[in-house]
C-alpha cells in the first residue's frame, strides 16, 4: 500500500499538474538556465576573446581619445608578434590619468591613477612608458631601467627617457590635433617587468627596439 503525504499536492488533473509545474519545477528550470548562461558567457569570455601580447602605459592628467589609442595600439601591434597564440597580436595602451603638477581635476581621479599605476608596475609587463612628466615619473618610479633596458647608475631624466618623437613607429599617423599637441611633448621610458628576472623580457625588449627603428 503506497504511503502519500498529507502535504502532497494532489495531481489527479491536467489542471493541477500544470499548476504544479509553474510552481515547483519551472522555477528551477529558469535558475539552471541562468547559471549554465553564466558558465557558458565566463567560458567565451575567456577562451573566445583576443588577449593583450604587450602593453604599453600612457601617464598623462589628459587622457587620448579612443581614436588615438586604438591608432597607436595597431601601429605597435605591426611589430609584434603573436606571444599568446590566440592568432592575434594585440597591443593594449592603459591610460593612467595622473598628474605630476599638483593641478587635476579631480582628487578621485588623481587617486585612482596613483593606485592603478603601482599596482601595475609590480604585476603588469610594459614595452614602454609615454609619459607628460619625465622628470617627476623618473622621481617617483623605483622600476625605471636605462633605455638599454639596464639599471640606472645615476643617470639624469633626459638620459633615461627619449623624446615621443623618437619613436618612428608612432609617427605620421592620423591623429586629433589635441592628441597630437599633447603627445608632442611628451617622453617615453622603460620600467622592469616583474616576470623577468634580468628586469625585461624578450619579447617586449625586441618591440621596444623595433618601435624605435619603425
Amino acid at each position: 500500500m503506497t504511503h502519500q503525504s498529507k502535504d502532497a499536492p494532489s495531481l489527479s488533473t491536467r489542471k493541477q499538474k500544470m499548476q504544479h509545474f509553474w510552481d515547483y519545477i519551472f522555477p528551477w528550470c529558469v535558475g539552471i538556465g541562468i547559471a549554465l548562461g553564466v558558465v557558458f558567457w565566463l567560458l567565451a569570455d575567456a577562451f573566445g576573446t583576443a588577449r593583450s601580447d604587450y602593453r604599453i602605459g600612457f601617464v598623462c592628467a589628459a587622457t587620448l581619445s579612443d581614436e588615438t589609442v586604438e591608432l597607436l595600439e595597431a601601429a605597435a601591434a605591426q611589430h609584434g608578434s603573436d606571444l599568446n597564440r590566440d592568432g592575434t597580436v594585440l597591443v593594449e595602451l592603459d591610460q593612467y590619468p595622473l598628474s605630476y603638477t599638483g593641478e587635476y581635476d579631480s582628487p578621485y581621479t588623481q587617486m585612482a591613477g596613483v593606485s592603478m599605476l603601482s599596482s601595475d608596475l609590480q604585476d603588469v609587463d610594459f614595452v614602454c612608458f609615454i609619459v607628460e612628466n619625465a622628470e617627476k615619473f623618473c622621481q617617483s618610479c623605483d622600476t625605471l631601467l636605462t633605455l638599454q633596458g639596464t639599471a640606472p647608475s645615476g643617470e639624469s631624466y633626459e638620459q633615461l627617457s627619449l623624446s615621443y618623437k623618437e619613436l618612428t613607429a608612432f609617427q605620421g599617423l592620423p591623429l586629433t590635433a589635441q592628441d597630437a599637441a599633447l603627445l608632442e611633448n611628451c617622453r617615453v621610458l622603460i620600467t622592469k617587468n616583474p616576470s623577468s628576472s634580468t628586469g625585461r623580457t624578450d619579447a617586449d625588449h625586441a618591440l621596444w627596439l623595433d618601435l624605435l627603428a619603425g
